[in-house]
């Protein structure tokens, strides 16, 4: 981005080094995260020009500004900021926008003083200045501010040309071209981007290939700048966006800023990352290694993650790991609606989507919330706590109410197929399984509301395993005539290098066939019967693509691409199981060209 920076006397015109991302919406605002390099020092203000304005002759008067100070996070404990756009300010404009950070440190200007968490609109420069106060003892300094700012400005603009081509997803153009009325929402899956290292990433700046850890990034970049291809509406991570333990503890900092904070800095800021989610609603969940490897609830007691002898700080630095790590992930990628000051145990769980279909996705924390396993509990232990599975459960009833409007449960953890290791000859040997089939109870609960809700509507999406799938679940229940079919579908890794901490197939049961009881709503015992199909992608890295119609029906099934990012590797994938002439999703496979 060293290109991109413009320096006028004392005031200097950057780019965001991280982000921005659009991390949501809230009420009217859409919001958005960006950050600063400490290099430049803390920016003064934040700047925004409608890109169409940003070439010569460009109207510099409709560029916006608000202090770094009115952002959320944006203050002096953190390089970091949540930014909103609000409906009468940038919104109006039609098309992207040119985010710019004014570094400037005049003397004798008073930092504003803003409520924390209070978000203040964008608004024309001499507003945006009007927050500071010049200091009793100096003359007033904003003036001859404002206008050293506008002439950086126009030799911004006169260098248009060579700066806009280096931020992220933008070009110089003018606005789009208005689409016309569709009737399907386009969404990508991801998960589990490992930080590559010096030789895994692509150099910067020049026109380099993208190197391995970049290919994804680099192939969802370009499905986006097809001219023919239909706007994505939003993407999906579910989990392990970072690796706070990326090295197993062999090299992991042992700073907390360097263990909680620089690993989302790097990923942030990582060049191919900005370019392909620029401008692109991003709702992520975290999973375990925004925390740690497997984590997961132990004993109050226990002297090691794996036994229960007496050991109490055992408990406690797995306490401080959640604490942290949960501060950590809802500052830099978490849900707009939390502030992350003092939130142990926040929630997570959401409802995402369109603003035709908010309700569209139920996003679900299987990781936070999940209850302690041993041998005792393993009957009982829930992946979720009882506020949450209750919402899941209302949403899915209300899901089975319109079985043409397509609806998706997306949570780190694969539900199915079970793997080998956690169908042992007791209950215990759930306890080797870090996902829903670790956790059987709260498995079985779910598989009996998706049948009793008839959900043939609801596709699962999950992450985690570094091996992408689709598993085709038929239902059905003792004594009824029907079954209920499912689809639950697991992305690949977005890039996951390692060989050995990545899923292979033979580690899973297919085809699988299990029974198990639930009790109905009069609490009668009712058993089911299960059976599951699974299809495997190659072992590549890459993402899933969804095109979902807005009304389902054979002619408008729900479309799942693979989307893989190394086509040289790829081979002909085991065939995909008989869907029947009834199913809702139909399934490709399209490697990187």
């Amino acid at each position: 981005m060293s290109k991109t920076v413009l320096r006028l006397r004392h005031i200097t015109l950057a780019p965001p080094s991280i982000g921005p991302m659009v991390a949501g919406k809230l009420d009217q605002l859409t919001m958005a995260r960006l950050g600063h390099d400490d290099a430049l020092g803390r920016p003064l203000l934040i700047g925004a020009l409608p890109l169409a304005c940003a070439h010569l002759g460009g109207d510099l008067g409709r560029a916006l500004f608000t202090p770094w100070h009115a952002l959320t996070f944006g203050r002096q404990t953190s390089n970091i900021g949540l930014m909103a756009f609000d409906q009468d300010g940038l919104r109006q404009h039609d098309g992207p926008c040119l985010i710019f950070l004014v570094h400037a440190q005049p003397p004798g200007l008073q930092l504003p003083d803003i409520t924390p968490g209070v978000l203040r609109p964008f608004a024309p420069l001499p507003e945006a200045l009007a927050h500071f106060e010049p200091d009793s003892t100096h003359h007033d300094c904003r003036p001859a501010l404002c206008r050293a700012i506008w002439r950086a400005m126009r030799l911004l603009q006169g260098r248009a040309r060579d700066v806009v081509p280096h931020l992220p997803g933008l070009s110089p153009q003018s606005a789009p071209a208005p689409q016309p009325a569709r009737t399907t929402t386009r969404f990508v899956l991801g998960s589990c981007l490992y930080p590559g290292g010096m030789l895994e990433e692509t150099p910067y700046p020049g026109d380099w290939c993208p190197a391995a850890a970049d290919q994804s990034m680099a192939l969802l970049h370009d499905l986006r700048n097809q001219p023919s291809a239909p706007p994505l509406d939003f993407a999906l991570l579910v989990g392990d966006q970072v690796y706070l333990d990326a090295t197993a503890g062999l090299f992991d900092p042992a700073m907390l800023a360097d263990r909680f904070g620089a690993p989302y800095l790097k990923w942030l800021g990582r060049p191919m990352v900005r370019r392909a989610l620029a401008g692109l609603p991003v709702h992520t969940m975290l999973d375990d290694h925004e925390l740690t490897d497997n984590w997961e609830p132990v004993h109050t007691q226990a002297r090691s993650w794996h036994d229960e002898d007496a050991h109490p700080s055992v408990h406690h630095y797995n306490r401080d790991l959640l604490a942290k790590g949960l501060i950590s992930y809802l500052t830099f990628q978490g849900p707009v609606i939390h502030a992350p000051q003092g939130l142990s145990r926040p929630k997570l769980w959401r409802l995402v989507g369109t603003h035709e279909d908010p309700e569209m996705v139920f996003m679900a924390d299987t990781r936070t919330r999940r209850q302690l396993r041993n041998t005792r509990t393993i009957d009982t232990a829930d992946i979720m706590d009882t506020t949450q599975f209750d919402a899941l459960c209302d949403w899915l009833r209300r899901s089975g109410q319109h079985p043409t409007t397509p609806r998706f449960l997306a949570c780190p953890t694969m539900l199915l197929p079970r793997r080998r290791l956690a169908v042992g000859p007791t209950p215990a040997s759930a306890l080797h399984s870090d996902a829903w089939d670790g956790f059987p109870h709260a498995m079985h609960r779910l598989l009996a509301n998706l049948y009793e809700h008839d959900c043939r509507n609801v596709v699962l999406l999950s992450g985690d395993e570094h091996l992408a799938s689709v598993s085709f679940v038929d239902i059905r229940k003792e004594g009824a005539a029907h079954t209920v079919r499912i689809h639950v579908v697991h992305t690949p890794g977005l890039y996951t290098p390692f060989p050995f901490a990545n899923a292979r197939p033979i580690d899973f049961l297919t085809p699988d066939a299990f029974d198990f009881n639930w009790p109905d709503d009069a609490g009668t015992p009712a058993r089911y019967h299960c059976n599951v199909q699974t299809w495997f992608a190659p072992p590549i890295n890459g993402f899933v693509l969804i095109d979902a119609p807005r009304q389902l029906d054979p002619e408008n099934p729900i479309r799942l691409g693979f989307m893989l990012s190394d086509s040289a590797q790829a081979h002909h994938p085991a065939p995909v199981p008989d869907q029947g002439t009834s199913d809702i999703v139909t399934l490709y496979v399209q490697p990187a060209s």
